[in-house]
């Protein structure tokens, strides 16, 4: 696409938890929106890696597949990593940002299909540090509720 990162073959890294699940962004969600925008660009996929059922909480590399992408983006398998939304790498602006700058550091670019960022520039990053903290703002209000309403419940006897 541009000469400072050019697509050759891409990985497509998806991830889900349960409370990710319940709203519908399973992983057949992100791979069928994946797969639209992989035939849209006319790119060609590496692979597919898919951490179903595991914490954004947690660093990318500390996930089953997150450690496999990272492993591949080492030997230099791909050129860029294509994720659904940028909440996909992390539900934390740290976690989110180390994996942006591990994966670039090997030189593979991150595209987010429901985002528009670009990571060389000011703006850009100054867009991933805001959406990741709205990520992690939306996780620690999702806490903050179910919290809440299981204090509710006990306190009502239920």
């Amino acid at each position: 696409m541009d000469a400072g990162y050019p697509l050759k073959r891409i990985a497509v890294y998806m991830r889900v938890s349960t409370v990710e699940q319940k709203r519908r962004e399973t992983i057949i969600t992100q791979r069928a929106a994946a797969e639209k925008y992989i035939a849209a660009n006319d790119l060609a996929v590496y692979g597919y890696y898919a951490d179903d059922g595991v914490s954004g909480t947690l660093a990318l590399e500390q996930r089953p597949d997150g450690a496999r992408l990272l492993r591949d983006a080492r030997d230099g398998k791909f050129s860029a990593v294509l994720i659904y939304k940028l909440n996909r790498l992390g539900r934390n602006t740290r976690h989110i940002q180390n994996a942006i700058y591990a994966l670039e550091e090997m030189g593979v670019r991150v595209i987010s299909i429901n985002e528009h960022f670009d990571t060389r520039t000011a703006m850009g990053r100054a867009m991933v540090g805001f959406l990741g903290t709205l990520g992690e703002l939306e996780r620690d209000m999702t806490v903050e509720h179910s919290t809440e309403a299981t204090n509710r419940l006990a306190r009502d006897g239920v």
